[in-house]
């Protein structure tokens, strides 16, 4: 059995040395790629399905905050994040000149809700075991036309990962892409000077997951 995983930075995961003893119990793939938004993972998981014995191994997506965009290239898949700190300011403007800020978010709220309900309807008809978990932010699983259509029990927690380790939930500004530095820097569930989890916060984590598994078996 092969625990897939697909994700962003926090499932590389980014930071840590040494890593496959603690993370998963489990003989354990991981697919993940720092910076990926949820296009470019489900594309990913296209890619390498033929991959996954149905029936056997398990898929572990990890959902990335909703303001990323995937533009696939020839052999170089480009991902361009809606950020104010985003590198791809320039390419953004002339992307969604005029849009207003407001219709740009919401345009991402429809593909976020849509590739996770297209994740999830293709895994529910392959017959693939997995589940989901988001790393920091909010998902509207009342109100979102198409979170309403998803199966709650697949997520590891509606709460987020990072709300795991802060023991609250927060919000992200607008065109944010991650918690800030202010924020987990206070922390040791965190790297030093760091948006990303420490050793010490994938064991809480893993043992999240490791509580969340044991009770859907």
């Amino acid at each position: 059995m092969s625990l897939f995983v697909f994700g962003d930075s926090w499932g590389t995961p980014w930071g840590i040395q040494n890593h496959e003893h603690f993370l998963y119990d489990v003989t354990w793939v991981n697919y993940s790629v720092a910076g990926a938004c949820l296009s470019h993972i489900r594309h990913t998981f296209f890619e390498h399905l033929p991959e996954i014995d149905i029936g056997t191994d398990s898929v572990f997506f990890i959902i990335p905050p909703d303001i990323r965009l995937f533009f696939p290239m020839p052999r170089n898949p480009r991902r361009y994040q809606l950020s104010t700190r985003s590198v791809h300011t320039r390419e953004w403007s002339r992307a969604f000149k005029g849009c207003p800020l407001e219709s740009i978010y919401a345009y991402f709220s429809q593909v976020l809700g849509s590739e996770l309900l297209l994740l999830s309807n293709t895994c529910n008809v392959l017959g693939i075991d997995y589940c989901m978990w988001h790393n920091y932010g909010k998902l509207d699983f009342l109100d979102d036309p198409y979170m309403l259509h998803l199966d709650r029990s697949v997520f590891v927690s509606e709460m987020s990962m990072m709300g795991h380790l802060l023991g609250y939930e927060t919000d992200l500004e607008p065109g944010e892409d991650g918690p800030s530095v202010e924020l987990t820097s206070t922390s040791k569930n965190f790297l030093h000077r760091d948006q990303h989890p420490s050793v010490a916060g994938h064991r809480i984590l893993r043992k999240v997951y490791l509580d969340w598994l044991n009770t859907t078996l």
